[in-house]
């Protein structure tokens, strides 16, 4: 009985250290989608300093490292969340 114990006791700890995890992942993930829309908001309100000419370009330019980032942010949660499943199977 002992033994059964201790592996639901580890067992818990597991799932609870992977839900931390998994939260961990999820508020970095937000946090770096907000600081790409702020970045890309910022860029957006400096378009009417920027001369016409070169407005369509900094527009693009905005957008695609807006679209980066996010890219990278859900990279780095799919990797985060993988490494966690990893360490709850182990």
């Amino acid at each position: 009985m002992t033994a059964v114990d201790g592996r639901s006791d580890r067992l818990d700890d597991a799932q609870m250290a992977r839900r931390f995890a998994d939260l961990d992942a999820v508020a970095a993930k937000r946090r770096a989608e907000d600081g790409a829309n702020r970045k890309y908001e910022a860029a957006v309100a400096n378009l009417r300093d920027v001369a016409p000419k070169d407005r369509s370009k900094a527009a693009q330019d905005a957008e695609r490292a807006r679209i980066e980032e996010l890219a990278q942010s859900r990279r780095t949660h799919d990797e985060a969340l993988g490494t966690s499943q990893q360490r709850y199977r182990a």
